[in-house]
């Protein structure tokens, strides 16, 4: 089963509950990770709050950005900062 349609089947579940539930999501560094560039070291350091806009837009092909999309557009999702 793909990840995305697990989450799917978990907002599902949560959505239809009548106690309120809780759903974790964490995508880790790889989200942000970049093809290594030699002893070059990308400086950028994120920050979950000043950086949101940038995180929850990377491109497609972004890794894990496909599940985290899901999540995005969901209705049960909400941000600390918008």
């Amino acid at each position: 089963m793909a990840q995305s349609a697990s989450i799917r089947a978990i907002l599902k579940g949560l959505k239809g509950r009548s106690e309120k539930g809780y759903y974790i999501h964490t995508s880790g560094a790889a989200i942000i990770w970049g093809k290594p560039n030699g002893p070059n070291l990308n400086p950028k350091i994120w920050d979950d709050v000043v950086d949101i806009k940038a995180l929850t837009s990377m491109p497609e092909g972004a890794l894990h950005m496909i599940e985290d999309k899901v999540l995005f557009t969901s209705q049960l999702v909400f941000f600390l900062a918008r």
